[in-house]
């Protein structure tokens, strides 16, 4: 799935409980994000509404309240946001974005034998080539700002 708005840091939160939980109400999402993040009630229930309507989430009704359930997965919202980074960075930088992401990244050594097997079998070209417009990154001449 593919949405046109970015799903916001914000809202990550809030995805981020569907996924472990498969679905949930906003009741229980406000008690896990008070405890983390201490959000009232309107906040957790404005992001739900937010993610229904970009079409993240869906609800359905069942009683008294709404059921949420997550109509991307985590996988596919991590490919979005990896690709949203690497297609605002110039491509020439690209590795520097993935080693960024391994020096903050807290790695056991199952996860690093991942990362070592992602690279091995990566095919690479030979040249990258920029395709960032004049005056957005270093690889193309100073603008005359006059």
């Amino acid at each position: 799935m593919s949405a046109t708005t970015p799903i916001s840091n914000a809202e990550y939160e809030v995805m981020r409980i569907l996924w472990a939980q498969g679905e949930t109400t906003s009741k229980f999402a406000t008690d896990v994000l008070q405890d983390k993040k201490q959000w009232k009630t309107a906040t957790v229930k404005t992001l739900l509404h937010r993610l229904v309507e970009k079409g993240y989430i869906t609800k359905t009704k069942e009683k008294n309240h709404y059921r949420y359930q997550p109509a991307i997965t985590e996988e596919e919202a991590r490919h979005e946001r990896m690709a949203d980074l690497l297609h605002d960075t110039c491509a020439t930088k690209a590795d520097q974005v993935i080693i960024d992401a391994i020096e903050s990244a807290t790695l056991d050594h199952h996860m690093l034998e991942r990362i070592q097997q992602a690279l091995a079998t990566k095919t690479v070209s030979d040249t990258v080539h920029c395709q960032c417009e004049p005056g957005q990154c270093d690889c193309h001449p100073a603008l005359d700002m006059a």
